[in-house]
């Protein structure tokens, strides 16, 4: 990809709720969470008065309902009803808002089911269940992970205090797959983290592109895949890990093995292939705080817990109001929802209480912004400490009805929760991730230019003469070669 496609090695998202829900809905809106309307992966809808999970439904199950744009293939699909679009990937909410609102086939994966599933809000593709019986993804049992890098690569070490582990409570290599008829749950659990899922999923995304004949004919189609698996092993062990080293290994020769089929059933000229991310990642705080030390350098790094902002903001909103209730309703990092039945109760205004929850928030060692969200959402100043830049990106990731009375995030190298590592911050290794074209004329080289993920829908659509709405990206500088761009597949 790099050496024969256009790598463009600064390319960061340009708002602050770094997820998978948000940053999948980007990748093929063009919209950050402001306009898509998705700025979590959980929240609570202030219109619906109830709280939803991003891809949830209550007729269908799943769906891309809460969506609020089109996606790229809705707007393709308007354009020509001939072209196809379809998603598969690991995670439901992956698939679902990376593929809009009338693709075809939406599959993800559920242990539970047996292999891929999709919603009643979805046509069910006839060769679903020949598919699943087909591949069975419990065919990995008690197969073992080997590590392939060479010593002489110097890899990660491979066994850092602070890094999780498989079931089996081991965190070196080898690791061996549980056995799928003994402990079916333990496995499905290694079996999303490690590279045979990754094999699974190109599989079946193989099939699914013979199932429906996609790029078999003049009308363009669009495919989208969605590898959560890079996600959940990154959780687990952490971006510095052997164990992710080793996964993108073997992520690399599964791409390579994926091109080679494009190529031979699709032609290189007749397809464009883009790689990019959802989201970026921060280091486990207990790792860095450790190195830096070691190096005579200290790191401010570590976890603010759920129950210390809520402890912190009855303790300032009883202190002001009086009683001993709890006035906050839900958090769903990184918003904070308030108990609007008690200010009612206590005829205290939500705005005001927002205002003093915020106040006392900032006073938490590891928090950077604790804003209300009624101030970015009418376009009044952040705080006075937080650069220009920053609030921009506060801004773009609030939604005025999902999004809560009061948005936090932590400071720099301090994450929410007691996951080994996470994301969901607006700092810039949460918002860095990759971005790769390559294909029919696709020009070789590095691309040095600022550009976000939320560039490659209006790209596709100028590419492609559609009409997309008001959207936050711009086409990306990359101008294609005409002799060998792609003929519509």
């Amino acid at each position: 990809m790099i050496r024969e496609g256009a790598w463009f090695s600064n390319c960061s998202f340009r708002h602050a709720s770094m997820m998978t829900g948000p940053g999948h809905a980007t990748l093929l809106t063009g919209c950050y969470p402001h306009r898509h309307g998705i700025p979590a992966n959980d929240f609570c809808d202030a219109t619906a008065d109830r709280c939803l999970y991003c891809a949830e439904d209550t007729v269908h199950g799943r769906s891309p309902a809460l969506l609020r744009v089109p996606t790229i293939g809705d707007a393709l699909r308007a354009a020509n009803p001939l072209s196809k679009v379809a998603a598969i990937a690991i995670k439901d909410r992956a698939a679902i808002l990376m593929a809009g609102a009338s693709a075809h086939p939406v599959l993800w994966f559920d242990a539970q089911a047996g292999g891929f599933v999709t919603s009643a809000y979805f046509r069910t593709p006839p060769w679903l269940g020949l598919l699943n019986s087909s591949m069975p993804f419990t065919r990995w049992t008690n197969h073992t992970w080997r590590a392939g890098i060479p010593d002489s690569l110097s890899p990660a070490i491979d066994n850092v205090e602070g890094e999780g582990a498989l079931t089996s409570g081991r965190r070196t290599f080898p690791h061996r797959m549980p056995d799928a008829a003994t402990a079916a749950d333990n496995y499905a659990a290694d079996f999303v983290r490690s590279p045979f899922s990754v094999t699974y999923l190109f599989d079946a995304a193989r099939e699914v592109m013979r199932r429906e004949k996609l790029g078999q004919d003049s009308a363009t189609d669009i495919l989208c895949i969605g590898v959560s698996t890079t996600d959940m092993l990154g959780h687990t062990f952490g971006p510095d890990s052997r164990e992710v080293q080793e996964l993108y290994r073997a992520c690399d020769s599964t791409l390579a093995n994926y091109i080679d089929y494009l190529d031979d059933v699709v032609g290189r000229q007749h397809y464009v292939l883009v790689i990019t991310s959802d989201h970026g990642v921060a280091p486990i705080p207990e790792v860095i705080r450790r190195a830096s030390e070691a190096q005579g350098v200290e790191i401010d790094a570590g976890r603010l817990r759920r129950a210390e902002l809520i402890r912190v903001i009855d303790s300032a909103l009883n202190g002001r109001y009086g009683g001993g209730a709890s006035w906050v309703r839900e958090v769903h990092e990184p918003a904070i929802y308030l108990n609007h039945a008690l200010c009612a109760e206590r005829s205290v205004d939500p705005g005001q209480a927002a205002e003093t929850a915020a106040q006392a928030l900032r006073n938490i060692h590891g928090v950077q912004i604790a804003i209300p969200t009624a101030h970015i959402a009418s376009g009044l100043p952040c705080q006075d400490s937080i650069p220009a830049e920053l609030c921009a990106f506060v801004r773009a990731a609030v939604d005025a009805d999902r999004s809560g009375d009061i948005v936090v995030f932590p400071r720099r190298y301090w994450i929410f929760g007691s996951t080994p590592a996470t994301h969901g911050t607006p700092h810039d290794y949460d918002r860095h991730v990759p971005l790769m074209l390559f294909g029919g004329g696709i020009p070789a080289g590095t691309i040095a230019a600022d550009v976000s993920p939320a560039d490659i829908a209006p790209t596709l659509a100028q590419w492609l003469g559609l009409r997309l709405g008001d959207v936050d990206g711009v086409p990306l500088p990359l101008t294609r070669t005409e002799e060998t761009a792609p003929e519509g597949r």
